[in-house]
């Protein structure tokens, strides 16, 4: 579901960032094109998650750590989703701050977010503990991460709906 209403949210910040103009047509696709790229992935890192719980419905195996492609969907959850995360907040952010499409505290925010989640980029270096805060698929790689993005997402759509109404009450006056 979470998937499903980023990717309805990443079409209409697209139609947004577009409606600036055509020079910025770029970071509009590049922000939907790393949207989609990470929902792609998410969803993969989910089936694959799923995949193993099917396949052993005693509950004996943790889907995070388990399994043969354990190793690869941590990469997927983490440092390929936060790579991900980072260009996509990096484009919304320079479109939304050279346009002025939004308040400019979603475009800071923007920038900010993706430089946490940057900051997260080499935790697949530091082992694969779920315990630990900076590991491949440490809760704050993996959890903390992701809350952001939706947490951004959450917000720079309510600020979106406050321009739209906005814009509609000023063209009715």
């Amino acid at each position: 579901m979470t998937c499903a209403a980023l990717l309805v949210f990443l079409a209409g910040l697209r139609h947004v960032i577009r409606g600036a103009g055509p020079a910025f047509d770029g970071p509009a696709g590049l922000v939907f094109g790393a949207g989609l790229a990470y929902v792609t992935i998410t969803l993969v890192a989910a089936s694959v998650e799923a995949g193993i719980v099917l396949e052993n419905p005693g509950g004996g195996l943790d889907p995070t750590v388990d399994g043969p492609l354990a190793h690869a969907n941590m990469l997927l959850h983490g440092s390929a989703a936060r790579l991900l995360t980072a260009v996509l907040l990096t484009a919304a952010g320079y479109a939304i701050l050279r346009a002025g499409i939004l308040p400019r505290w979603t475009g800071y925010t923007a920038y900010a977010v993706a430089a946490v989640n940057l900051a997260f980029v080499p935790s697949l270096f530091f082992g694969t503990d779920a315990a630990r805060f900076y590991s491949a698929v440490g809760w704050g790689n993996t959890a903390l991460t992701a809350a952001l993005l939706v947490y951004w997402a959450f917000a720079v759509g309510i600020a979106v709906l406050r321009r739209t109404s906005a814009a509609g009450l000023r063209a009715a006056a």
